[in-house]
């Protein structure tokens, strides 16, 4: 076996503990903890002998119900019990079965690393978990295998109920309520679930164990059936104004396989579309995206953000779509994007060889903010760690390993704050792209080329000139948990690609019979957060050797003993669990001539750390990876046990190639437009690589571009003619409507009170048309003193037409009344002068209509009531020496 390994150390993220209990030949196989979860694994039994599962800590309970039914199950000629939702602390786990109890002690539950922006300034806990570990209040959880994947059922309050979950899933796929889905194609059973779930304040949990491929509901290929659309792969379950949403595995080895999942806020429901959470997820053959978010836009405005988003703890393995829907998704599209919102962690999640991994913004005009990417592991991977527009985001702790196109593509004014990552044999740190920038402090650049246009700073506070919305949000402590220090940051250079690789990633498995994933070794002491497996690659001068497939028989290795065990667990190699191993005794020698310097890769058992071994006369210590690389010259080499026992799964001499044979050509397309697009007829580019490789793309036809020239004007009575041409000679018209008159109104003769007048409205164009007026008629108003009455003669007062001073309802006023002296001045007649006198006195003055006693209001006694008895009576009241009743 001749191929080439590129080696991805395994190492385990977990706690174990030593096996202690037996009954009737029940045994511990294994047990430990992980993140706010923990595990056992018993021999000897069955699911169908264990009666009963409790656990003591800091979080106590049993398993019943649906949690006994699917987290005691069968595995790996045993039985695996898992319990999820743990606050961090040591527990204790007792399994009932009926050949006894088994009890298991100080199991070590570490808490999840809640760093980064999906958390910042925010308690409620993302998705359906507290921020302590245990579930939320009234949180839902459906169990999905890939057995019950269609027939699975949640309700909501109202009692909606939906089965199957990709019908649940799916919110894109509903009934509208025309039959069709809002695109118009065939619907699903969704029947909206999730958004009832989010209205009932229901948070849900989606547990996935084992392999899950695709289910029934889901959107369609290529069709905007269930809610997809064409030029996509399909095969997503698009969720719409969900809130408080949890998908995870159960254990080793949970599949999302063939399909992918999008959590969605939507216009009409701008409040969900918040609080979700990915973890533990294997993602295998998803041929659209794995996982997306994505809210609205108007403008510049978002309208319906996407928030609170947390995917951790993942592993994204590239497909190969074999006819795919667009030229460009042969690979799938993207891992892991997110578009318009704010508040996304995407932590501890590995990336294997994919095409387009992280898309931040769909265009440059998409807004998204708040965004944390830390201890990432991508490895031999394309583009897109990430691209990025108009966000700030936080890289750090970050393994990028191996890109071939580029690692960060810096668009539309974003700005990303790069610290303590690894950026090691890959092209183009950044794509040369203007309009975002990248700020880098204590990043490690390792034998990268091509284009690089870091801003790297040695004062952490330095400042970059920016657009981006949220300039320098690294030094702000109001903007970010930065400048406070509040999350978990590794400053020793040294460790950070190893510490990655033993963390990120879902919890590796091979599967077993019932569907449900086993341990990264198949039983054995090591469940890793690594890739699933060494990855190789083929090449015609490594020496591959596997104990279980070889033996120890070989004509480039020569081995001393051959004392083979196979109760050590097991490895995963390129995929494949590998479960028989070679003891290394005080006895055993492994001799090889090497042709030329090389490495030496060594896989051990997981229970082989803290052993040494010996290669070439020194010492080397295993460590919790299990895998040992040591450089090699040209000559003879030989490997013995040192100290303790160590069980040897597979031995790998991988000599060193040049840098032009390890570096495949990279094409690089010019593109040229062959045979130009014509209004009906499409046209063809040609992309064309300097070693010959070309293909061609299909240049729509560009339609025809009509312009409009008003070719016989409208006018009042009769229609026009609009003539639309384009270049090509096409033509066509359209009638334009008559524009009709529009009459201009003037009063050719005005009315009077007894006669009519006349209106003439007349067009531009001369047509015109008269109208009667209607005579105005009298409009009399109140009476006017025409001639006022004196102690001598008769007054006179009438009323007048307010259009024609027509006269009518002439009056008398009779005589005034001489009055005795001494009570001049009492204009109202209650027996006292004062203020409400001459307040009557100037409205009568005024012409209002009121009740006065006439005589006395003649002060001056001049026979006249006028302005001149006003005046003496506002002397008298301010005191100054006047008599009334007396002339003058």
């Amino acid at each position: 076996m001749s191929i080439v390994l590129s080696a991805i150390m395994i190492l385990s993220c977990l706690s174990y503990v030593t096996p202690l209990n037996a009954a009737d030949g029940v045994t511990v196989a294994r047990a430990g903890g992980w993140n706010e979860t923990l595990y056992i694994e018993l021999s000897g039994v069955t699911d169908s002998d264990v009666t009963a599962v409790s656990y003591s800590g800091p979080t106590s309970g049993s398993l019943t119900g649906e949690d006994f039914k699917y987290l005691v199950r069968d595995y790996n000629g045993g039985v695996r019990v898992d319990v999820l939702g743990l606050k961090p602390g040591a527990y204790s786990v007792e399994v009932t079965t009926s050949k006894g109890t088994v009890t298991e002690s100080n199991i070590v539950v570490e808490e999840q690393d809640r760093s980064g922006y999906a958390h910042f300034n925010y308690t409620d806990g993302v998705g359906a978990y507290n921020d302590d570990g245990t579930l939320k209040d009234n949180a839902v959880i459906v169990y999905v295998t890939n057995e019950n994947k269609n027939t699975v059922s949640v309700t909501s309050k109202d009692g909606t109920t939906v089965a199957g979950i990709g019908h649940i899933l799916n919110s894109a796929g509903k009934d509208t309520g025309s039959g069709t889905s809002s695109k118009g194609g065939t619907c699903n059973n969704n029947n909206d679930i999730i958004r009832r779930l989010a209205d009932d304040g229901t948070p849900l949990v989606v547990r996935i164990i084992g392999d899950v491929k695709a289910p029934e509901g889901l959107t369609a290929y290529d069709s905007i059936n269930n809610g997809g659309t064409v030029g996509d792969n399909g095969f997503m379950a698009r969720m719409q104004s969900g809130k408080d949403i949890t998908i995870e595995g159960v254990g080793a080895g949970a599949k999302i396989n063939g399909w992918g999942i999008h959590f969605i806020c939507t216009e009409s429901h701008p409040k969900y579309g918040k609080s979700f959470e990915m973890r533990n997820i294997n993602f295998y053959n998803v041929p659209e995206d794995c996982v997306g978010m994505e809210g609205q836009q108007s403008g510049t405005v978002i309208t319906a953000g996407v928030e609170r988003c947390w995917v951790h703890h993942c592993s994204f393995f590239a497909p190969v779509i074999s006819n795919p829907a667009e030229s460009d998704k042969g690979g799938g599209d993207g891992a892991c994007d997110f578009k318009r919102g704010q508040y996304f962690t995407n932590s501890y999640c590995y990336y294997d060889g994919y095409h387009k991994t992280n898309l931040v913004g769909a265009g440059d005009s998409v807004l998204q903010y708040n965004i944390t990417f830390h201890h990432n592991y991508w490895k031999n991977c394309e583009s897109r760690v990430p691209l990025a527009r108009n966000a700030n985001i936080h890289m750090y702790n970050n393994l990028v390993d191996g890109q071939t196109s580029y690692i960060m593509s810096l668009r539309a004014d974003c700005f990303i704050f790069s610290e303590y990552n690894c950026y090691i044999n890959s092209k183009d740190v950044t794509d040369g792209r203007t309009g975002g920038v990248c700020k880098s402090f204590n990043d490690t650049v390792t034998n990268c080329r091509g284009k690089d246009t870091r801003t790297v700073v040695t004062d952490r506070s330095t400042t970059l000139s920016s657009n981006n919305k949220y300039p320098n949000f690294d030094t702000n402590s109001a903007l970010s948990y930065i400048p406070s220090g509040d999350y978990k940051l590794n400053t020793d250079k040294t460790t950070i690609a190893d510490s990655v690789k033993a963390t990120a990633g879902a919890i590796a498995g091979t599967g077993t019979s019932d569907g449900s994933g086993s341990g990264e070794g198949g039983g054995d002491e090591d469940e890793t957060g690594g890739s699933g497996g060494e990855v190789i690659v083929p090449s015609a001068d490594s020496f591959v050797h596997i104990i279980q497939e070889d033996g120890v028989a070989s004509e480039f290795y020569t081995f001393s003993t051959n004392a083979y065990s196979e109760s050590k667990g097991s490895v995963v190699l390129n995929g494949t669990t590998y479960s028989k191993c070679l003891k290394m005794q005080s006895a055993t020698t492994i001799t090889f001539n090497a042709p030329s310097a090389g490495k030496l890769i060594l896989g051990f058992c997981s229970g082989c750390a803290s052993k040494t071994v010996d290669v070439d006369g020194s010492v080397y210590s295993l460590a919790s990876s299990q895998v040992l690389t040591v450089d090699v010259s040209s000559g003879t080499h030989t490997v013995k046990k040192k100290s303790g026992e160590s069980y040897l799964y597979y031995i790998i001499y991988e000599p060193e190639s040049s840098e032009e044979e390890t570096q495949p050509h990279e094409h690089s397309y010019t593109s040229e437009v062959t045979k130009e697009p014509t209004c009906t007829e499409a046209g063809v580019m040609t992309y064309t690589c300097e070693c010959g490789d070309s293909y061609t793309e299909t240049i729509e036809a560009t339609g025809h571009s009509h312009t409009k020239v008003v070719t016989k004007e409208p006018t009042c009575t009769e229609g026009g003619v609009a003539t639309y041409t384009c270049e090509c000679g096409d033509s066509y018209t359209e009638a334009i409507e008559a524009t009709g008159h529009s009459h201009t109104k003037v009063v050719t003769k005005e009315p009077t009170c007894t006669e009519g007048g006349v209106a003439t409205y007349t067009c531009e164009c001369g047509d015109a048309y008269t109208e009667d007026l209607d005579a105005l008629g009298h409009s009399y108003g109140g009476f006017v003193i025409d001639k006022h009455a004196t102690y001598t003669e008769e007054g006179e007062q009438s009323r007048y037409c307010s259009h024609c001073n027509d006269r009518i309802d002439v009056t008398v006023i009779p005589v005034m009344e001489a009055l005795p002296s001494g009570i001049y001045g009492d204009v109202n007649a209650d027996g006292e002068v004062g203020l409400a006198d001459a307040v009557m006195l100037k409205q009568h003055l005024a012409s209002m209509t009121v009740e006065l006693n006439e005589a006395a209001s003649d002060v001056n006694a001049d026979g006249v009531v006028d302005l001149k008895d006003a005046v003496k009576l506002m002397k008298s009241l301010a005191g100054m020496d006047v008599v009334l009743g007396e002339a003058a």
